[in-house]
């Protein structure tokens, strides 16, 4: 397990969602480039963090949405962040209205058939390329390789082919819309 802890700053708003979510945009699509598929939870609320300690109710919602929700390689955000994100300022860009700000989030994730939200790395990691026109295509055909070759072979009972279906079905989509 990974806990990423981003506080925001009480004094200036920097938009710390958009911040918080581009870097596990960056962070799931470098891991599944190198063949890492992960899946989470991203809440908001009190959590206490010192050293090796770490809890808090923000900690057992997020622990929530991945184990009850995340049942596939996505990191699902939960209902209270855009709740939150809506009725405090101080997670939006100082220098954005909401809409603005609800645009550039739109951006970054993208609603399951399950009606759950998830970071949207495939489509959103296209913009953030240096050269995106050469490394986007490189990146999708490696993506795509992972999971044939990782899901020929899986028993058609069990928890994993779902995954790679899920998977496959979530990379297609993405093709398809660009």
């Amino acid at each position: 397990s990974i806990v990423r802890v981003r506080y925001y700053d009480a004094e200036y708003n920097e938009g710390s969602l958009f911040h918080a979510l581009i870097a596990l945009v960056h962070m799931q699509a470098e891991l599944a480039n190198s063949g890492v598929f992960v899946r989470g939870g991203v809440s908001i609320g009190d959590i206490f963090l010192e050293e090796n300690e770490v809890f808090g109710p923000a900690l057992v919602r997020a622990y929530d949405l991945e184990s009850q929700y995340a049942n596939a390689p996505r990191i699902i955000i939960g209902p209270e962040v855009f709740h939150e994100f809506r009725q405090n300022r101080k997670l939006r860009a100082e220098h954005h209205d909401l809409a603005d700000e609800i645009h550039y989030i739109k951006q970054l994730v993208r609603r399951g058939d399950d009606g759950m939200w998830f970071v949207d790395y495939l489509k959103a990691i296209y913009s953030e390329l240096d050269n995106p026109d050469s490394m986007y295509p490189a990146f999708m055909a490696r993506h795509r390789d992972f999971i044939v070759q990782h899901a020929t072979g899986i028993p058609l009972r069990g928890r994993i082919l779902p995954k790679y279906l899920w998977l496959a079905e979530y990379h297609n989509l993405v093709c398809n819309e660009l």
